[in-house]
């Protein structure tokens, strides 16, 4: 199936992102700002990156620089897109006996005469039990695309986390505030408090 090629290209992007963090210096000691993206930044057309987090807006912004991470969201765009697609005969296939199933519990119990209603119970049991073995395979197939699919997820997760955690510490070291202005109001704000203490102190006085 296409989901098993994913994942192994996902372990590969998330190892070459925390590479990149440690190993390539060059690229991490651009101006960390513009990696941050701004209100002028067009993201528009990556899908999420707006109105999100933070995060996603780092990650969109990578998108535009780096090629591999583009590749991959294409990669997982096109088999989400695909899936509902090559599954859809199957589903409505499946959803039309599962209904019928259904249907026939409910008429059983419409059945007022005992021995009527168990001897028909036991052919529907019967035929959906020979229908679960007729689609055996389809079940097997659905349900290992189903759980690589989650595994996509939590590794699409993963790798965001691996490409954003670098730069947003990156510009928290290269970007900290000068420490001069904090320290200044920090002076000025006890000036005030004194000089309120002071004031307090003295009308006090004056009672």
């Amino acid at each position: 199936m296409k989901i098993n090629t994913l994942l192994p290209a996902i372990l590969l992007f998330i190892c070459t992102a925390c590479n990149n963090a440690k190993n390539d210096n060059t690229r991490l000691r651009k101006d960390i700002t513009k990696s941050i993206p701004d209100d002028s930044t067009d993201l528009s057309a990556i899908k999420g990156s707006r109105g999100a987090n933070l995060i996603d807006d780092i990650y969109a912004n990578q998108l535009l620089k780096r090629p591999e991470l583009r590749k991959l969201e294409d990669l997982i765009r096109h088999f989400d897109d695909g899936a509902a697609d090559s599954l859809k005969q199957f589903d409505m296939y499946n959803g039309k006996s599962l209904e019928y199933y259904r249907s026939a519990g409910d008429l059983l119990l419409n059945i007022k005469d005992t021995v009527l209603r168990a001897h028909f119970r036991e052919m529907i049991d019967q035929s959906r039990h020979k229908y679960q073995d007729t689609i055996n395979q389809f079940s097997i197939l659905v349900n290992h695309i189903d759980s690589n699919r989650i595994k996509v997820g939590d590794y699409h997760l993963a790798l965001k986390l691996a490409v954003t955690l670098p730069i947003i510490e990156r510009y928290q070291f290269e970007s900290l505030p000068d420490l001069k202005s904090a320290a200044n109001l920090a002076n000025e704000a006890q000036g005030l408090k004194v000089k309120a203490m002071q004031m307090v102190s003295k009308n006090r006085a004056n009672e």
